[in-house]
């Protein structure tokens, strides 16, 4: 079997469109660096624990995280309840007893996705990257807008 290979005018092609790519990096640093961490970017998790708390949470927490059958998740209630914890700790108890009807029944990939949302709504921390793992949250403590 051989090996195929590519048409010179396939690659002229190639060598012109690396060669813009090139020269808009080289006039834009901000081309590359923002092309790179596009899917860094945290506002996909944030909308995936937008979408889980609509189909998991919202039953307890209220449509807006205000609470009803569960606490608030959002606003004073939830700043007095978590003032002075970190992330993770919210992260701990989220995945260990959440949802009340089937605790541990969320995966660690879709906890973090709620706490984004959560801490999102709750304008915790202005992150620049989505949360990667637990220990992520570990240095984002919850405290009053005062």
């Amino acid at each position: 079997m051989s090996t195929p290979r590519l048409s010179s005018r396939s690659t002229a092609y190639a060598a012109v469109l690396l060669g813009l790519i090139g020269a808009i990096s080289a006039s834009d640093p901000s081309f590359a660096t923002s092309a790179r961490s596009a899917s860094d970017s945290p506002q996909p998790q944030i909308a995936a624990g937008f979408a889980l708390y609509k189909e998991r949470c919202v039953l307890c927490h209220s449509e807006n995280l205000a609470g009803g059958a569960g606490p608030a998740l959002k606003g004073e209630d939830f700043v007095g309840q978590w003032e002075g914890k970190p992330l993770r700790s919210l992260y701990s108890r989220i995945l260990m007893t959440m949802p009340g009807n089937d605790p541990g029944s969320l995966t660690p990939a879709q906890v973090l996705t709620l706490v984004s949302y959560i801490a999102n709504e709750n304008s915790l921390a202005e992150w620049k990257t989505a949360f990667k793992s637990p220990d992520d949250l570990t240095n984002i403590v919850v405290r009053s807008a005062k």
